[in-house]
């Protein structure tokens, strides 16, 4: 038995993000993603490399109903597969940490999450999304008695006081509400999305409250760094780019390549949904959707090719696969500044 899923949604980076928003877009949510997901933040502080994700990047908990199983209480489920069957077979999603490099074929221990959708009592597998043994992700099949022994690993891992004691939980259960939330139709909720995203004063930090986001901990999210939003962000990233090519510091040559992966798929989701909201009866606002979305598919071009270098830079720190800055990216905060101002003008 298969529970409907679709693995891909817009945005991969993080997996806490994209798991349930392929639950979400299985069971009629695409509306209800296409009205979120567009603006950003950024976290700073010094000596690290910056931290960017989507500011309501935890908002799953308003389409599905969540229930989190801590550490403890998952090393007592006893028969991990039968659990799974049962869950599956009552329409829960598991969204399961395992030793990820072990279920890969991978040497050493990483904790990581997969979402169980699916089991096949005949084969002996389970379906699942994440990430395969490609580094790719998707849906596909693991067989049962590799997922158990990757789920006890990750069980004795976590309970065996030498991995970060921040872990609290281990798995979250994922099901869609009986009531959805009420989804507004047409582009409304998109250029709302957008005029905040452009319109983002990062000394308000507009509502991001971060507290308690982190599924698999129980402590408040330590929110002391310097923190930017909306089309700042996309401007932070550029200078903090600088500083990794010209400065010598320690500090300052960190680069995580995740914030360009976040800010590239961003771009691309917010092309994706202009071009979807173009299908209007009205022809104006329509050339105005189509045209922001060809002015994004630009930018999100220019984020591609730096986020291929920096995932490059990431593994053999050789900044001088960095340089030069795609032209392109330079002039990227300008074009869509102008590109969302029009925009907005023609509503």
């Amino acid at each position: 038995m298969k529970l409907p899923i679709v693995a891909s949604p817009d945005t991969v980076a993080y997996l806490y993000n994209a798991l349930p928003q392929c639950v979400i877009l299985a069971n009629g949510g695409r509306s209800w993603c296409d009205e979120r997901f567009v603006n950003v933040y950024g976290a700073w502080r010094p000596g690290e490399s910056p931290y960017v994700d989507f500011s309501d990047a935890f908002a799953y908990r308003e389409f599905l109903q969540v229930e989190k199983l801590t550490c403890s209480s998952v090393a007592n489920i006893g028969d991990i597969s039968e659990f799974v069957r049962s869950c599956v077979h009552a329409g829960t999603y598991l969204d399961i940490m395992i030793d990820d490099y072990y279920l890969r074929g991978l040497e050493g221990t990483r904790v990581h999450d997969v979402l169980v959708y699916g089991v096949d009592d005949d084969t002996q597998e389970l379906a699942v999304v994440g990430f395969d043994q490609n580094n790719m992700f998707g849906s596909f099949v693991v067989s049962v008695r590799a997922f158990e022994a990757a789920f006890l690993r990750a069980v004795k891992y976590l309970n065996g006081g030498v991995s970060n004691p921040r872990i609290t939980h281990q798995m979250q259960m994922l099901a869609p509400r009986e009531r959805k939330p009420a989804i507004d139709p047409g582009p409304k909720p998109l250029l709302a999305q957008l005029e905040s995203y452009l319109k983002s004063n990062s000394n308000e930090v507009d509502g991001l409250d971060r507290t308690g986001w982190w599924w698999w901990i129980d402590a408040v999210v330590d929110q002391t760094e310097a923190l930017v939003t909306g089309l700042q962000v996309h401007e932070a990233i550029i200078q903090h780019l600088d500083l990794v090519l010209s400065s010598r510091t320690s500090g300052a040559t960190k680069l995580d390549y995740r914030s360009l992966h976040v800010l590239h798929e961003q771009k691309v989701a917010i092309t994706k949904r202009l071009e979807r909201a173009a299908v209007l009866p009205d022809a104006d606002l329509s050339q105005a959707l189509l045209t922001a979305a060809s002015a994004y598919r630009e930018i999100a071009s220019s984020y591609k090719d730096l986020r291929l270098r920096a995932l490059e830079y990431h593994y053999t720190g050789n900044s001088s696969v960095l340089t030069p800055l795609p032209p392109a990216m330079l002039r990227s905060v300008e074009l869509e500044r102008a590109t969302l101002t029009v925009l907005l003008d023609a509503r």
